[in-house]
């Protein structure tokens, strides 16, 4: 999905992605958790030209779709080119990260945010990214993910 343009990828995964949130005791048992905005981890500019997408943007799209929940892909930014991530170990994951991403708009009328993600490596990018939402003043913060791979 992410480097051949496999879109068709999209609807499968949203899908099994909703079921595995449907199925997640804290849909069934917490009214908090029914509405969330979703917001794609952003992608640098520069790579955004490169690739064409935004995977992330994609899959949010397509999830929100199935959930109800609304999108939003221009509060969080990636404000600068960095080094591809793969390859990088975790050291140099998160250095490659530092300050790079920024909260333009506000973020508390957003409500419950769900991060999404395609894939989460050893977390560098989940906790930059967290950790400029917390920052902008994001209280409730769900990360979501098609796969998590062993470090």
């Amino acid at each position: 999905m992410k480097y051949r343009k496999g879109w068709g990828m999209v609807p499968m995964l949203a899908d099994w992605l909703a079921d595995q949130w449907r199925q997640d005791h804290r849909f069934a048992q917490n009214r908090d958790w029914t509405s969330c905005t979703l917001l794609p981890v952003p992608s640098s500019p520069g790579r955004l030209r490169q690739r064409g997408y935004n995977q992330a943007a994609l899959l949010a799209k397509a999830l929100g779709q199935r959930l109800n929940w609304r999108l939003n892909t221009d509060t969080l930014h990636k404000t600068e080119d960095t080094q591809s991530q793969a390859g990088l170990d975790k050291a140099g994951r998160l250095q490659n990260l530092q300050h790079v991403f920024r909260v333009v708009k506000p973020v508390q009328r957003l409500g419950t945010i769900a991060l999404v993600d395609d894939v989460i490596t050893t977390g560098a990018t989940t906790a930059a990214c967290v950790h400029a939402l917390r920052r902008a003043g994001a209280q409730r913060i769900l990360v979501m993910a098609i796969c998590r791979t062993p470090e």
